[in-house]
């Protein structure tokens, strides 16, 4: 993200080009990875019965903490699905990642492909699925402050419970 920010002042900075524009897409990150929580311990005492051992208010914070976590989880996979959707499409106009680079030799071609009439729904498509990326990555950076926070809240309880 912060090579996006960084891509973002270039806007304020200096006149760019669309050629210019192009290339700096194209240097941007547009990896995503999908977060997972490892929930099998909850799940076990839930399936168990045994999470009734757990003190109430304890229990309702680590069920609570799990729920929010699955929330992420599903927020998440909403956000990587409609990237993947803006990437399929501009996969389509713009071909493989190594296809510029094999028809710099292959004028002929590169002329009777036309690739350069595809250009400005590439640079929209790039910029679309960047600033898709930077919705998701900033509501999940949000979202795992706040799971932090009720982490936090979850331990003190505990270390509470441990000193009775």
């Amino acid at each position: 993200r912060e090579t996006y920010n960084d891509y973002l002042k270039k806007f304020n900075e200096s006149r760019l080009t669309k050629q210019e524009m192009h290339s700096a897409l194209l240097q941007l990150n547009s990896e995503s990875y999908a977060l997972d929580f490892n929930t099998s311990t909850i799940e076990a005492l839930q399936n168990s019965g045994e999470i009734v051992l757990i003190p109430p208010a304890l229990r309702n914070k680590i069920v609570d903490l799990k729920r929010q976590q699955e929330k992420i989880s599903r927020d998440e996979s909403l956000d990587n699905r409609g990237k993947t959707g803006v990437a399929e499409r501009l996969s389509m106009l713009m071909g493989a990642s190594s296809l510029e680079q094999r028809l710099a030799k292959q004028q002929e071609l590169r002329s009777s492909l036309d690739v350069e009439k595809n250009q400005n729904d590439i640079i929209l498509g790039l910029e679309a699925m960047q600033d898709w990326m930077h919705f998701s990555e900033s509501k999940s950076i949000r979202l795992l402050k706040e799971l932090l926070e009720e982490i936090k809240i979850l331990e003190g309880l505990i270390r509470e419970k441990i000193k009775e």
